[in-house]
C-alpha cells in the first residue's frame, strides 16, 4: 500500500498550488480504492506470508535508514522532486525482482526436497502401515500354515500308534519345521560371520530355489563389502524379489546382479518369465515391492521396473550406502 499512497502524497505536495496539475486527482483516488479492494480480497482467501524475517522494531530502523540516507544523496546532488521518486521505484522494482527471483529458486529447492525425501509425517505413516500389514502377514501365516496343522496333528494323537499315522504326523512335523524356517528366513535372514557377504547371499537365495526347477544365477564380486544394516536390508531386497519372481512370473531363470562402488549400491533381479504390468510410482498390486520401494525411498534411493526386451521383468534397486548408524532402525522391520 505505501508504493501507491507515496506517489500520490508527492505528487500532491509539489503541486497542489498549480489547478492545471490536480484537477484531475480524484481519479487517482479510485484507482487507490480499487487498489484496496483487489489486495483486501486477496489476502482474505489466502493469507499473507511476511515480507520480511526480520521483527518490526527492527524494520522500522532500517527502513528509517534506507529513507534517511535517500533524503540526503537526493539534496546533496540536488535531484529534482521527480527524478528522485522515479529512482526510489526503481530500485524498489530491482528489489522486488531479486526477491521474486529469490523465492522461484527457494520453490523449486522446496519441491524438489518434498519429492527426494519423505516429510516426517508421511515416514511415520508410511512405516506405522508397514507394520501394521506385517502384523497382518505374520497373524495370516500363523492361522493358515501353522494352526491348521497344529490341530490335524491333535486331531491324529488318539490313532497315533498306527504306522501310517505316525509317518502323517512325521511329515507334517517336517513341513512345519521347514515352513517356520523359511519364514524366519523371510524375516530376517540369517547371516553367517564365518562366510563372506557373497555367500551369505548365495545360500539364501538357494535355499529358497532347492525345491524350483528354476536357476538363480548370482554375479557379485568376491570382496564385495557392504556395511551395516545394508547387508541385511540388500539379503532381504534380493530374497524377496527372487521370491516374487518365482511365484508370479514362471520363469526358468533368475538373474541377480549386485554391484557397489564407492557410496552407491546397485541390485538388479531380472527374468525371462511371463513379466507383469506394474511401475514403481503404483506398485500396490505386489505387497512386496511395495514394501521394498517404500523402503528404498527411505533411504534415498530409488527402484525402477521395467520389462526386458527379450520377455520377463527386470527391477533394479541404486541406493547410497551412508553409514550403520542413520538407517539402524531398519535392521529387524
Amino acid at each position: 500500500m505505501i508504493f501507491v499512497l507515496l506517489p500520490f502524497i508527492c505528487y500532491t505536495a509539489v503541486f497542489f498550488r498549480k489547478e492545471n496539475y490536480v484537477e484531475q486527482m480524484g481519479l487517482y483516488l479510485i484507482v487507490i480504492l480499487t487498489f484496496v479492494s483487489i489486495h483486501s480480497i486477496i489476502f482474505r482467501a489466502k493469507s499473507q506470508k511476511p515480507f520480511f524475517a526480520l521483527s518490526q522494531p527492527t524494520i522500522a530502523i532500517f527502513l528509517f535508514g534506507c529513507i534517511a540516507s535517500f533524503i540526503l544523496i537526493v539534496w546533496w546532488f540536488g535531484l529534482p522532486i521527480l527524478t528522485a521518486v522515479t529512482l526510489l521505484y526503481l530500485l524498489v522494482f530491482c528489489g522486488l525482482i531479486y526477491r521474486l527471483l529469490l523465492f522461484w529458486q527457494a520453490s523449486k529447492l522446496d519441491n524438489y526436497a518434498s519429492d527426494a525425501v519423505p516429510s516426517f509425517y508421511e515416514y511415520t505413516v508410511a512405516q506405522l502401515k508397514h507394520e501394521e500389514a506385517l502384523r497382518k502377514e505374520f497373524t495370516n501365516y500363523l492361522h493358515d500354515d501353522i494352526l491348521q496343522d497344529i490341530l490335524s496333528m491333535k486331531n491324529l494323537l488318539h490313532k497315533a500308534g498306527k504306522p501310517e499315522v505316525q509317518q502323517l504326523l512325521d511329515d507334517t512335523l517336517r513341513k512345519l519345521t521347514s515352513s517356520i524356517r523359511s519364514q524366519m528366513q523371510a524375516y530376517h535372514p540369517k547371516l553367517l560371520k564365518n562366510l563372506t557377504f557373497k555367500e551369505n547371499l548365495q545360500s539364501v537365495l538357494d535355499s529358497i530355489t532347492n525345491d524350483s526347477n528354476t536357476t538363480v544365477a548370482l554375479e557379485c564380486k568376491d570382496d564385495i563389502f557392504l556395511v551395516e544394516p545394508y547387508t541385511m536390508l540388500i539379503c532381504r531386497f534380493a530374497r524377496e524379489l527372487t521370491v516374487n519372481a518365482l511365484k508370479h512370473s514362471h520363469a526358468t531363470r533368475i538373474e541377480v546382479k549386485l554391484q557397489q562402488e564407492h557410496d552407491m549400491i546397485a541390485l538388479q533381479v531380472s527374468d525371462n518369465g511371463d513379466g507383469f504390468s506394474v511401475t514403481t510410482d503404483n506398485p500396490s498390486p505386489h505387497h512386496g515391492l511395495s514394501s521394498i520401494n517404500e523402503q528404498v525411498t527411505f533411504l534415498n534411493g530409488h527402484m525402477t521396473i521395467k520389462a526386458n526386451p527379450e520377455g520377463g521383468t527386470n527391477v533394479d534397486i541404486r541406493t547410497p550406502m551412508k553409514g550403520d548408524e542413520s538407517y539402524a532402525s531398519f535392521v529387524g522391520r
